[in-house]
């Protein structure tokens, strides 16, 4: 994984974001769980690291592996 991209997600992560992966291919977002004030000044760090680290789509599986890697992801069951 590229230094940017880990940048990225611990700039989320100190933000409060609680972003994780689903399974090896996908990852969240979650919720900020703060009062009103701090969650709108959260709300404008966020839109600004997403506007600094622009479009990552491409990298889904790599930052969800990643965050697998380092204990943040929840597996997903293969079905039968």
């Amino acid at each position: 994984m590229g230094e940017r991209s880990r940048s990225r997600i611990c700039a989320l992560m100190a933000a409060g974001c609680d972003i994780c992966a689903i399974g090896d291919a996908h990852y969240v977002k979650g919720d900020i769980n703060l009062p009103p004030k701090a969650r709108r000044a959260a709300k404008l760090e966020l839109e600004r690291i997403e506007r600094e680290y622009a479009d990552r789509d491409h990298l889904r599986l790599e930052i969800a592996r990643y965050l697998q890697s380092i204990g943040r992801g929840v597996a997903m069951p293969i079905p039968d």
